[in-house]
């Protein structure tokens, strides 16, 4: 008889046990960057999304600090090096963003730090944030032929984009008077920085 009380009593603590430790919470932290790759210069938001699986947590707080030398984190207009968001209680997910400004095109560091239940829990985490200098075009290595009226021929000549990405790119070519190009247009969807391209138009040069 007290081999089955003992048993009894074995299985509800170990029941006990396995609850008390699902009752956690299991936290990740997701971010993402608006717009995808901004540029030096201009205000940009960083949107952190914290996600809990788990058990809820209370008293939740999101720090977001920066120790970089060109770049800034804004706040009611004033640059800061670090912000403190409170998030409150968190049973699922708490969407919040923080704004940025960077003076140059590079790689920052920024450290989110979440702390919860009156301080006694924490998340840290180093976000790598990648801001991207602006296009720069140049031309480059132009050959222009000698045309006279009645004649075609061909202009050609290098750009190369100096600086970050660049989308939507379009390259017109106008011809003085007496002349006509063929085909005075040509679109890029994308350019990348770096990436020189030959670029042709060809020229007539009226009677």
């Amino acid at each position: 008889m007290r081999s089955g009380m003992l048993f009894l009593i074995l299985v509800i603590l170990a029941e006990l046990f396995v609850g008390a430790v699902s009752a956690q919470p299991v936290l990740s932290l997701n971010y993402s960057t608006l717009p995808e790759t901004p540029s030096p210069g201009d205000v940009f938001v960083l949107q952190i999304v914290v996600v809990n699986s788990g058990y809820g947590i209370r008293d939740a707080k999101l720090t977001v600090s920066e120790n970089e030398d060109d770049l800034a984190i804004i706040s009611d207009g004033n640059e800061v090096s670090y912000l403190t968001i409170n998030l409150g209680d968190i049973a699922g997910s708490a969407l919040t963003s923080v704004k940025l400004r960077a003076d140059g095109g590079s790689v920052y560091q920024v450290k989110v730090r979440l702390s919860y239940n009156y301080g006694t829990g924490s998340l840290e985490e180093v976000v790598p944030v990648v801001v991207v200098d602006r296009p720069s075009m140049v031309v480059e290595n132009v050959v222009q032929p000698v045309i006279e009226p009645g004649e075609s021929g061909k202009v050609t000549f290098e750009v190369k984009n100096g600086g970050g990405m660049a989308r939507n790119v379009v390259a017109t070519l106008s011809a003085p008077d007496g002349f006509v190009v063929e085909t005075s247009r040509m679109s890029f969807d994308r350019w990348g920085g770096g990436e020189v391209r030959s670029l042709s138009f060809n020229i007539f040069g009226r009677r």
